[in-house]
């Protein structure tokens, strides 16, 4: 008997595959995305691509051959080799490949990719989602990438998706064992009955095996347990809050190359000159985490301090930052240590997540218990003297002065840098001037100057840059209103210099309050970089102005947002675009080459006129019926389970199915044979329709 061809949904598929894949590659990008790594994604989405193609490949070679139940064994060998070669390998990976603290997770990236070449049936292949569910656990545990959460969901939704359908596999290897369903849906099952339709697959849900879980419940399912994540999660986050903070937690180390100038002024490295409203700054929006500090709250934490305006940004004078040990018992940091009339100690801890000599600390440090690895300078900030990331202790003093009220009228000749106004606008000096002719007090003057610039201008990330005939701070103040931390803070040193006070720039970190724990320990991101205004007073040293606070935001500008200023080629959004188009270009070049280049199977063979004939006969008695032939039923027992319904023609019935049963598995049917079986078919069928006719209704 021939059996039609028909697509086999009892094996393997290219769209079973292409779910795991997206499964693997969502979880090792999310692994390597948390320690800020996209070349590590990009090589290790590129080998599971690969792994996957040679995968379907060799499951289309091998098929049902009894090489392909090696692949279990091949598989456990290739976990095994996976965690031996992680630290050879990792080496190889772009800046080193995963950090020691999260050596665990680089293993579980060579499983998966490893894995990939291995994955021939149900069993490997649904197994990739071990190792891919604990890179989950890891990218969520250091929350320092904040798509994970999403791309969990999207991990959720393909892996149900591929249980489904392995499920139906497995259910339809099962009833064909057991000889309950042996259509042609599933491979090497006998059958006697060749038509077939969607209904005969569905069928099997009708028999012993009707609770499996079909790919609409699997997807249902999942996206419960996303609305439960959503709903569900900030109410733990609330309720266990208090817990949290006696949990110990090492953070990964962000293992990214050390920072360098750039056309932003370079940020995230003490500069000899700083410049300031360069237009737009991408780096004030990157969420990356960098530092991990441990802190009594949210302190203003600094790296460099400037004395010298230049017109178009900050540097130092000669002597302000000298680190010679005879200049040191006059520096500004030993002269605001020498005004605390009154002062608290407290400690902090404070730990770089990349090797980087950029040590923020409070204001003011003390000590260290690293001198070994520390460098202090006369202004009070410090470095590392080598690029490491150890974790740094340290005591700080802050004033407890009830309040500051004026500068004092001695200066040591390294703060009386910070009084000149040279290179500063005489528009700007009228304003400081006029605003603050009425003030009794220093302290008071720069209450004032702090807020006339929150009210006169606006925080923008996306600040156009100055012009370069423009002196920034004017320009700032005076046409544009808006900018960042750099302008406001220029504006506040200026501003409080031509009231007579001493001021200086100050570069540094300021932690977001909610990044941290009930512990004190503070999650320090790229986007916490600031900039702020530092003033002398009498009795108190050095006291931070940030007139960035209380400074009206631009919708969608403001500290943290992510910013559009480049052009659409250069976004993030457009750069993640291209790499997803490639995947999926990937995907589909495979799927096409499957499809398209496979060797053309000969032409199929034709039905017999007896084949036909049954056929037709077997669809007219189910459309005269309603019930279709069972796959256990012999045709002579589909006649007899028929006729309380057939009536008056199952006498023909009867007849037809006969010389049917005949010509198909003993006699050859002759010419006359087929006319006379057909003319009966049409027979039967009027009669059956007249019967059905004078049926009550």
């Amino acid at each position: 008997m021939i059996i039609p061809k028909k697509k086999d949904r009892s094996t393997l598929g290219i769209i079973d595959y292409g779910l795991m894949t997206c499964c693997g590659c969502l979880a090792t990008h999310c692994a390597a995305m948390s320690i800020s790594q996209p070349g590590i994604s990009q090589i290790a989405l590129g080998l599971q691509i690969a792994g996957m193609a040679v995968s379907l490949l060799l499951r289309i070679i091998l098929a049902n051959a009894p090489a392909i139940r090696v692949d279990s064994l091949l598989y456990s060998f290739a976990m095994i080799a996976a965690v031996f070669a992680t630290p050879a390998l990792n080496g190889l990976l772009p800046e080193g490949g995963f950090p020691r603290e999260v050596l665990p997770a680089a293993v579980l990236t060579w499983m998966v990719v490893f894995g990939s070449f291995f994955n021939w049936r149900d069993g490997t292949l649904l197994f990739q989602a071990i190792p891919s569910i604990a890179l989950f656990g890891l990218a969520g545990v250091y929350d320092t990438y904040r798509l994970t959460p999403y791309m969990f969901f999207g991990f959720l939704l393909c892996l149900a998706t591929m249980f489904a359908r392995s499920q139906t596999r497995e259910m339809m290897r099962q009833a064909v064992q057991s000889g309950y369903f042996n259509r042609p849906e599933a491979p090497n099952a006998p059958t006697d009955f060749p038509e077939e339709s969607e209904e005969l697959f569905e069928d099997i849900k009708k028999g012993p095996w009707r609770w499996q879980a079909g790919p609409q419940w699997a997807l249902a399912s999942a996206l419960g347990v996303v609305l439960l994540s959503f709903l569900g999660a900030p109410v733990l986050q609330v309720t266990f809050k208090s817990l949290s903070g006696t949990i110990p937690f090492v953070a990964p180390r962000i293992n990214r190359p050390n920072p360098t100038p750039s056309s932003n002024g370079g940020q995230f490295e003490n500069m000899a000159t700083v410049s300031v409203g360069r237009g737009p700054n991408k780096s004030l929006s990157d969420k990356r985490a960098i530092y991990t500090a441990n802190l009594d709250k949210a302190r203003y934490l600094r790296t460099a301090t400037y004395d010298s305006y230049v017109r178009r940004g900050w540097t130092n004078s000669p002597s302000s930052q000298s680190a010679d040990i005879t200049d040191f018992i006059n520096s500004a940091n030993a002269a605001a240590i020498d005004e605390m009339a009154d002062h608290t100690e407290y400690k902090f801890t404070i730990r770089p997540l990349q090797p980087t000599k950029l040590l923020p600390t409070p204001i003011e440090t003390i000590q260290t218990n690293n001198e070994g690895l520390v460098i202090k300078k006369s202004d009070g900030a410090y470095e590392m003297n080598n690029l490491v990331s150890t974790e740094i202790e340290g005591t700080a003093w802050e004033n407890t002065t009830s309040q500051p009220v004026n500068a004092p009228t001695t200066l040591v000749k390294q703060i009386l840098t910070t009084k000149s106004i040279a290179n500063v606008s005489r528009k700007v000096i009228d304003l400081a001037r006029e605003i603050t002719k009425g003030a009794k007090t220093d302290f008071q003057k720069a209450q004032i100057i702090k807020a006339e610039i929150s009210n006169r201008c606006k925080y923008n990330l996306n600040a156009a840059a100055t012009p370069p005939s423009e002196d920034p701070v004017e320009f700032f103040l005076f046409s544009s209103h808006e900018g960042y931390c750099d302008l406001f803070a220029s504006s506040m040193v200026t501003m409080a210099r031509a009231a007579g006070m001493p001021a200086r720039y100050v570069q540094g970190f300021l932690p977001e309050s909610n990044n941290s724990d009930s512990q004190g320990n503070y999650v320090i991101m790229e986007s916490d970089y600031h900039a702020w205004a530092e003033i002398f007073f009498k009795d108190v040293g050095w006291v931070v102005f940030d007139a960035t606070d209380g400074a009206e935001e631009v919708p969608g500008s403001g500290r943290g947002a992510s910013t559009d200023h480049l052009p659409f080629y250069q976004q993030d959004w457009f750069k993640t675009l291209i790499n997803c188009l490639i995947g999926i270009s990937v995907i589909l070049l495979a799927y096409f080459a499957y499809r398209y280049l496979e060797p053309k199977s000969k032409a199929k063979p034709q039905l017999s006129d007896t084949e036909k004939s049954y056929l037709a006969f077997s669809k007219m008695l189910y459309k005269a019926t309603g019930r279709r032939r069972r796959p256990s039923e012999t045709p002579h027992e589909y006649i007899a389970a028929l006729s309380p319904e057939l009536g008056d023609g199952l006498y023909l019935a009867s007849e037809i199915n006969e010389r049917l049963v005949q010509n198909l598995y003993s006699a050859t049917p002759t010419s006359v044979d087929t006319i006379r079986t057909s003319e009966d078919i049409k027979l039967l069928r009027i009669l059956l329709k007249q019967q059905a006719k004078k049926k009550p209704s």
